[in-house]
């Protein structure tokens, strides 16, 4: 006789005064197996969908790898405007509200304040200033500057032995 104490699966509890019968046993493999074909059935879906993610992926990794494929990529130099100045070349561009600026062959000639570099930069947010330094003696030998909201590109020439001067510096700018 089967007890009324169940397991939370359904399987009986017998107590010590109860008499199993076979029928008993047979009612809990039937529960037990049930469980198990359910688990079974579970994991194997489980595993398929493991599997087609798993599939998706590779596929996603082979696409990127092969964009990432030297011979598919091109390297774009940015297009700089350039200014042709008697005193050499001066280079710009503006990527992301800031100015990017490249001179280049810079004769400054002899010294002197409030030199005229070009007229047609990028107005500045802020004023900028520049010091152009002697590689060797590390003395001052210019410092090129742009006043706030003004397109004039300007030197101050501090020693007559400048020579030609190769500069890069940025400055954001006015939207």
């Amino acid at each position: 006789m089967s007890s009324t104490n169940k397991t939370s699966l359904g399987l009986n509890m017998w107590e010590a005064s109860d008499k199993p019968v076979r029928q008993d046993f047979v009612n809990d493999n039937v529960i037990i197996d049930e469980k198990v074909t359910k688990l079974e059935q579970d994991f194997s879906n489980g595993n398929m969908a493991i599997d087609e993610k798993i599939a998706k992926l590779n596929s996603n990794i082979t696409t990127v790898s092969n964009k990432l494929n030297p011979q598919n990529l091109s390297i774009v130099r940015p297009a700089y405007s350039t200014i042709e100045v008697p005193i050499g070349l001066i280079e710009y561009i503006i990527k992301n509200g800031v100015c990017y600026v490249r001179m280049s062959d810079i004769k400054f000639g002899i010294a002197g304040t409030g030199r005229t570099l070009s007229v047609v930069m990028p107005k500045p947010a802020l004023g900028t200033a520049v010091s152009i330094f002697n590689a060797i003696t590390g003395a001052v030998l210019a410092c090129v500057y742009l006043n706030h909201n003004s397109t004039v590109l300007m030197a101050n020439v501090v020693s007559n032995t400048v020579g030609d001067g190769y500069l890069t510096f940025s400055y954001p700018v006015i939207p």
